[in-house]
């Protein structure tokens, strides 16, 4: 019996790491794709970082270190990190990491589950820090897969407790999530609002 056959011709990506505002620059279009694509946060936003970049303090003391994942020209996987010397200690961290609520990989829909723990291995791989600090994850955050005991170079969490006052939602809007609100909710919230301007 004959039949059609599908070969599954596994995808390559090249890997590369970002240091300079001008390579940032030029792949910005590509990263902004991928955000489409990818429904990304707007702390993963190529914009949110370059902004970051041109006006944090103290440049000197950090670098950036952002790992791609190409796809022949297209932008399949993007982790945004920098360092920043601390006692003469290069601290791998989120770019943008204090005006950011959460961190995490960006990875196009349909990509190869290990495509991130791939592009961790390249961006560890490269060097250029002496310890890794990466916080503020969403309990959905792709790169909990860096935490599984059978990744080569494996993170080992740190349990701190802090309180997320995210709103989520299906709601398009905030006016929406507000009629969502009981009478009395939506009056305290005009008082409140109302003292606050006084």
């Amino acid at each position: 019996m004959n039949g059609p056959v599908v070969l599954a011709i596994p995808r390559t990506h090249t890997f590369e790491v970002v240091t300079s505002a001008a390579r940032l620059a030029e792949i910005a279009p590509a990263w902004r794709a991928l955000w489409q694509r990818a429904g990304g946060l707007v702390f993963q936003h190529p914009d949110w970082i370059a902004a970051w970049w041109r006006t944090t303090p103290q440049q000197e003391r950090r670098a950036l270190r952002i790992g791609l994942a190409w796809n022949g020209d297209r932008l399949d996987g993007v982790i945004a990190l920098a360092t920043f010397r601390r006692s003469g200690i290069r601290i791998l961290e989120w770019a943008a990491k204090d005006h950011s609520d959460y961190g995490d990989a960006l990875v196009a829909p349909g990509s190869d589950p290990r495509a991130v723990s791939r592009l961790w291995q390249y961006v560890f791989d490269q060097g250029g820090f002496d310890l890794i600090y990466l916080n503020r994850l969403l309990p959905d955050a792709g790169v909990h897969a860096l935490l599984e005991p059978a990744h080569g170079k494996a993170l080992r969490p740190n349990h701190r407790t802090e309180i997320s006052y995210r709103v989520a939602g299906s709601w398009q809007r905030g006016a929406e999530w507000f009629e969502t609100l009981s009478k009395k909710g939506r009056q305290n919230y005009r008082r409140g609002r109302k003292f606050m301007e006084e």
